[in-house]
């Protein structure tokens, strides 16, 4: 359930919707933001297993850049549920806790995300930061990452799928399972959703055979490692999650762009 109007009661509150304080605040730590306005919502989840499935806020065409929500559940304790799992593709997923006062902020296009089940009532404020009109129709284009001395294709591959849109499609092959199955937690068993059960599996075949057909083209380049490329997206898949499930590492991901 979602506070689409403050009642006059609480006129007040108007005063704290409209601060631009969090907004200008991020600009000014993230330049590339260039965020010129913001909605707040309150958001309450009553519980008995209200949940959200895996989704991005957004694919940019509305402007929005920037997600952050405040929690308001001061009672909150383990095993109410309700907490934010995010998934930074490649890296491995985070689980946050709706502990009260805290403040979770996110790239609206690039954080692949849900909420899980909760058995409790739970509250927070969303906010969502947007990017002016002529932002958003003229984005900055990032340009290729130059090639490294003695980087072989697989390496050079990877560096240019994190700043490419692709990203968010490999993201969606990845948690296939646990997207259906956060899709089917968050929705009632009806024809409408059979129906859109199955365009889900069709996306996540056409990914498959797009990301396929990307690894024989980098497969072909001279200087591929032929024992060491990956040739099936399970084979893709399952080097990413050896390579970013330990120890961090650095990957160009165009988080605020």
């Amino acid at each position: 359930m979602e506070l689409l109007t403050v009642p006059p009661s609480h006129a007040h509150l108007n005063q704290w919707f409209h601060n631009p304080i969090l907004r200008e605040s991020l600009n000014s730590a993230i330049p590339s933001l260039e965020a010129a306005r913001h909605m707040i919502k309150v958001q309450f989840n009553e519980g008995h297993g209200g949940c959200f499935p895996m989704h991005f806020d957004t694919y940019g065409d509305d402007g929005k850049c920037l997600t952050a929500i405040l929690y308001l559940n001061e009672e909150w304790v383990h095993g109410h549920g309700g907490e934010l799992e995010l998934f930074p593709f490649p890296h491995a997923p985070v689980t946050i806790a709706p502990l009260f006062n805290r403040l979770v902020l996110f790239s609206s296009t690039q954080m692949l995300h849900r909420v899980m089940p909760a058995t409790q009532p739970r509250y927070c404020l969303t906010t969502w930061l947007y990017r002016s009109p002529q932002a958003t129709s003229s984005p900055p284009l990032l340009p290729p990452p130059p090639p490294l001395k003695g980087e072989e294709a697989y390496h050079r591959m990877l560096r240019k799928l994190m700043i490419s849109p692709f990203r968010r499609h490999l993201a969606k092959l990845r948690y296939a399972d646990a997207w259906k199955q956060s899709l089917v937690a968050s929705h009632k068993p009806t024809p409408a959703f059979h129906a859109y059960l199955d365009t889900f599996h069709d996306d996540i075949a056409a990914i498959d055979a797009a990301t396929l057909k990307m690894l024989k083209t980098f497969a072909a380049s001279k200087d591929t490692d032929k024992t060491t490329f990956p040739t099936t997206p399970a084979a893709f898949l399952h080097r990413l999650h050896l390579e970013f499930q330990g120890t961090p590492k650095k990957m160009p991901v165009p988080w605020w762009h």
